[in-house]
């Protein structure tokens, strides 16, 4: 690339480069699969992550049901004890991800020293959407968790 391209690129904006760098790997000399993992809307799905987040939800509202279980409507889920009522509820031997959910939890505890009760509580909390929208940045174990693999 001479200076006089490179001047044209330094003129385009972030949005402008990206569309330009997005086409040229699409026409990859190898043909490889082009995997679009932008910002927008990426052309893939991480699916045990998915299938992982759902069973969370699961566990949730069958634990939120523990404490309020008037018909649709449910309570809080109790933080005591979380752990080993979600190991519990998950059946690793035949769904791999209760075997990842197992696997990540014990992570954060063997590899971080996190809490495992704080951990599962925060997901659950998470994903059944309990205490939104606070707080309004990343939740605690989360970012120590994102932190310790960046």
């Amino acid at each position: 690339m001479d200076v006089s391209e490179e001047k044209k690129l330094e003129a385009l904006g972030a949005f402008e480069i990206s569309r330009k760098m997005l086409a040229l790997a699409q026409k990859n000399e190898k043909s490889n699969i082009f995997l679009n993992a932008g910002r927008g809307n990426p052309n893939w799905i991480q699916t045990q992550a998915r299938l992982a987040f759902v069973r969370l939800i699961q566990f949730g509202v069958q634990e939120s049901k523990e404490t309020i279980n008037n018909g649709i409507m449910a309570g809080y889920i109790e933080k005591d004890g979380i752990r080993e009522r979600l190991f519990a509820f998950l059946d690793p031997d035949n769904n791999e991800e209760d075997k990842f959910l197992i696997d990540a939890v014990n992570y954060c505890q063997d590899k971080l020293g996190l809490n495992r009760d704080d951990v599962v509580a925060e997901w659950v909390n998470g994903a059944i959407a309990n205490n939104y929208p606070v707080p309004d940045r990343c939740l605690v174990n989360t970012e120590k968790i994102i932190n310790g693999r960046l």
